[in-house]
């Protein structure tokens, strides 16, 4: 009998997680029968299902007792709950589904001492309740050890076939892209100050990939600096798109629960230029598909851009590999015959 699946993620703003939804989930309906609960437009709208609900109202309760209702009337059998506030929901759902907490970020993500302490009593209390415990590198899973029973690690995995490079370069200027929230964790700043150097010494275009807190200071501070060859889009839907002319990628984040612009850009023969923290490393290997820095480190990151810059063959060397890493160990065939088998429990 096909097993009915319910994916719950009450996030609002288009992460790592609504791309995995997006990605994997369609491509196994039929297998099982899914259901969608999502807050966030983008993701609802790429839906091409009817079986789908767009919760936006965040009042958690009530969220829960509509959740509730709608598993019984649809007699779900696993809900997948996708992203801390998912799992937050976890005790309070009905007791006879399976319940399976997707974790895709770190408690390293999280600001402050009381929002620490707080978050970690939730997600403990929470994955109590919760069957399995799917997290999306190894760097995640040590966080929750103590819950080693029902741990499994889930790589997020890439489309390589449609993931290749074949349009045309936009212009003859070498193209560094940065694709992420422009938050000053994700080392937005720290990518601007590097490049802002290098653009005294080298002719590039920097595409800046992303919308979040830091848009107007950035946007100001290039206006002010009279970067013109530093190209914020903002927002887009077609990522791939824009990584088509990059010649490397550069991410220089904080902390990164696992990466998946990374993995895109590798799937394009991109080199990174990214950091050795959280699940980066679970990705890229240093010297051979990029170059990792230490966090806040602008030292680093312009004599490892410099590198690249100044020597074409490494790079495209360097690309070759990295798009083998991502066709080899994270494609996403992988990650749904992964997916599939957390539905062996009923």
């Amino acid at each position: 009998m096909i097993k009915k699946v319910l994916i719950i993620s009450p996030t609002l703003f288009f992460g790592g997680g609504e791309v995995f939804i997006a990605e994997v989930f369609p491509r196994l309906e039929g297998v099982i029968d899914i259901y969608y609960w999502v807050s966030n437009k983008q993701l609802y709208n790429n839906l091409e299902t009817s079986q789908k609900v767009l919760d936006v109202s965040l009042v958690f309760f009530k969220s829960i007792s509509k959740i509730n209702l709608f598993i019984d009337k649809n007699k779900i059998d696993y809900v997948i709950l996708n992203g801390n506030r998912a799992i937050y929901m976890s005790a309070f759902l009905k007791s006879y589904v399976y319940k399976i907490a997707y974790k895709h970020t770190s408690v390293k993500s999280v600001n402050g001492l009381f929002k620490t302490f707080l978050y970690k009593i939730l997600i403990n209390f929470n994955f109590i309740y919760s069957n399995k415990i799917v997290c999306v590198s190894n760097s995640i899973a040590n966080e929750h050890l103590r819950f080693k029973k029902k741990l499994k690690v889930i790589y997020n995995g890439i489309n390589t076939q449609i993931m290749k490079k074949d349009y045309k370069r936009r212009n003859e200027m070498l193209e560094i892209s940065f694709v992420g929230r422009l938050e000053v964790s994700k080392g937005i700043w720290d990518a601007i100050y590097s490049l802002e150097r290098l653009s005294s010494k080298y002719s590039f275009v920097f595409n800046i990939i992303g919308t979040g807190s830091q848009m107007n200071s950035v946007t100001n501070y290039i206006k002010s600096k009279g970067l013109k060859n530093f190209i914020i889009y903002g927002h887009v839907n077609d990522v791939k798109s824009y990584l088509q002319t990059t010649d490397i990628f550069l991410l220089p984040s904080y902390y990164e629960s696992f990466g998946i612009s990374i993995c895109e850009a590798m799937a394009l023969g991109i080199p990174v230029v990214s950091s050795n923290v959280g699940g980066i490393p679970e990705i890229v290997i240093n010297e051979k598909h990029g170059y990792l820095i230490t966090p806040k480190n602008i030292a680093e990151i312009y004599s490892a851009l410099e590198i690249l810059i100044c020597n074409k063959e490494l790079r495209l060397d360097m690309g070759k590999e990295a798009r083998r890493q991502i066709v080899e160990k994270f494609p996403i065939e992988q990650t749904m015959k992964n997916v599939l088998s957390l539905f062996n429990n009923c």
